[in-house]
């Protein structure tokens, strides 16, 4: 009930009294983050503790559902807890209740051990026929962020769910399942990687910038080429919203363009190069560098003043970057024939090359 009610006062922001209403709730949870003892959901968590024993399925998935949403991180003692809880009653557990574990599990950042994540995996193979999108979405998304490989049984069973639920799949979800797949090393069948191209192509406008970047990387990564809708479609729309990519969007999309074996429009390049030169301060070492590269690679005119932003972004946070990073960013300055030192007079000093 306080994860529901802190998303209707946040939600309610633009109406009467709903803003309010919001910064209230948040006040009220205060110590949901884990700052304080005297917070509510600490003491709910401790409640709960204790009473771990008489919980079945759906409390013990509401409770980590809940934990998650809410931000809340509970400690590793009473995640090793419930999770051993989860676990012996996940054969009873419906698919929602799978999915909510996994998922929270994931939010969290808390990986159980590998025994009881393969009590989810075997109760998931029984029930997967009865998973809906998101259910399906979530737990793929959960096993790839915990590194937990759930077996090819499971993987090539989540394929044919999918074929046969796709169309009910969100933009999200599309996502999500495919780079679970790709994180996971595994492969699904050529044909429901067409089929969910095809699926995506006349909604790409409902696509987040994250989703559009994510998908073009997996098909990528799985050395599958979309048909020229798709591409087609997938360049329209980023070169609509490159202003809104994130660093780690705009250098995936252009990683993916330099890797495949079709070059998007000028079009979408500019409007990508436009966006990352605008705010090349937010970009960490490796974004940076595989921007470059791939810009290289395309064969795209990098003009001085972008060069000169680089060069600069380079200085800044130059011990921060790895090996290959320095490598990829000196071949990109010598394939494009930039000279990185100031120009002046006196020689660079030490420091600054």
């Amino acid at each position: 009930a306080l994860a529901r009610l802190r998303d209707v006062g946040h939600a309610g922001g633009g109406g009467g009294g709903g803003g309010r209403d919001g910064v209230s709730c948040d006040m009220q949870l205060g110590e949901r983050s884990g700052g304080g003892s005297d917070g509510l959901v600490p003491t709910l968590v401790g409640r709960a503790g204790a009473q771990l024993g008489s919980f079945n399925s759906q409390d013990l998935s509401l409770t980590l559902w809940a934990l998650a949403t809410l931000q809340h991180d509970p400690g590793d003692a009473f995640l090793q807890r419930i999770a051993r809880a989860a676990s012996r009653a996940a054969p009873l557990a419906g698919p929602q209740s799978l999915a909510n574990c996994l998922w929270a599990f994931g939010t969290l950042a808390y990986c159980p051990s590998a025994e009881v994540l393969q009590s989810f995996v075997r109760a998931s193979e029984r029930k997967l026929h009865a998973f809906e999108p998101q259910h399906l979405a979530n737990s793929l998304w959960a096993f790839s962020k915990l590194s937990h490989h759930p077996g090819g049984a499971l993987l090539n069973a989540s394929v044919e769910q999918a074929k046969r639920t796709i169309r009910n799949f969100t933009p999200q979800n599309i996502s999500n399942s495919l780079t679970a797949y790709t994180q996971l090393s595994f492969r699904p069948s050529e044909d429901f990687l067409s089929i969910a191209a095809a699926t995506s192509t006349p909604r790409l406008g409902e696509f987040t910038p994250q989703n559009l970047s994510n998908c073009l990387c997996a098909f990528v990564k799985q050395s599958f080429l979309p048909d020229q809708d798709f591409l087609t479609g997938l360049e329209h729309e980023t070169a609509r919203r490159a202003a809104d990519f994130s660093p780690r969007d705009s250098a995936n999309s252009l990683w993916a363009y330099a890797v495949i074996s079709q070059q998007p429009g000028e079009l979408c390049l500019r409007a990508l190069a436009t966006s990352v030169q605008q705010s090349l301060h937010s970009f960490n070492p490796q974004e940076m560098t595989t921007v470059l590269w791939a810009l290289a690679q395309l064969g795209f005119p990098l003009g001085r003043p972008f060069l000169s932003t680089c060069a600069y972004e380079f200085r800044q946070k130059a011990a921060d970057f790895s090996p290959q990073d320095l490598s990829m960013g000196a071949w990109a300055c010598a394939y494009v024939s930039y000279d990185a030192r100031p120009r002046r007079k006196s020689r660079v000093s030490h420091h600054e090359w």
